[in-house]
């Protein structure tokens, strides 16, 4: 069975189709990504996906919930959730704390399978602004997960 189908995804802003007609099968347990230039919709479909915005059209299915694409509150419970470009951590807090207040928000304790998957444990005490780029990433997919 696939984790994600989406069926005839649409965006439609006005006159502008942002995303028009996107078919997407997503297999459990595979890698998989998303190009193409700069206006072709990509991160306006991973919105839509994530539920960050509703889409004109299209239907989606999650690990066997019809239904989609939903609003994020409920994506998130389903397990759809995603990471920013920009890190949407707490700089002037540690990455103790920023994952502290993921966690309490989740209802869930800090998982130290993701502290560990992610290498954080060294730096659990370090303030996230003081972080260089790629730790700040690691904290970001932290804070997803």
């Amino acid at each position: 069975m696939s984790l994600l189908v989406a069926k005839n995804i649409c965006a439609h802003f006005g006159g502008v189709k942002a995303v028009d007609g996107v078919d997407l099968t997503i297999e459990e347990g595979v890698v998989h990504g998303l190009i193409g230039p700069n206006g072709a919709g990509k991160t306006t479909l991973i919105n839509i996906l994530s539920g960050l915005i509703p889409p004109t059209a299209g239907s989606m299915t999650f690990d066997g919930t019809a239904g989609g694409p939903w609003p994020m509150e409920k994506a998130v419970s389903l397990g759809i959730v995603r990471t920013f470009q920009q890190t949407r951590a707490f700089l002037g807090l540690t990455v103790a704390e920023n994952l502290r207040i993921a966690a309490a928000s989740a209802g869930e304790p800090v998982a130290d399978a993701v502290v560990d998957g992610l290498g954080l444990r060294p730096i659990l005490k370090r303030t996230a602004g003081e972080l260089p780029y790629a730790a700040l990433r690691r904290l970001g997919i932290a804070l997803a997960l």
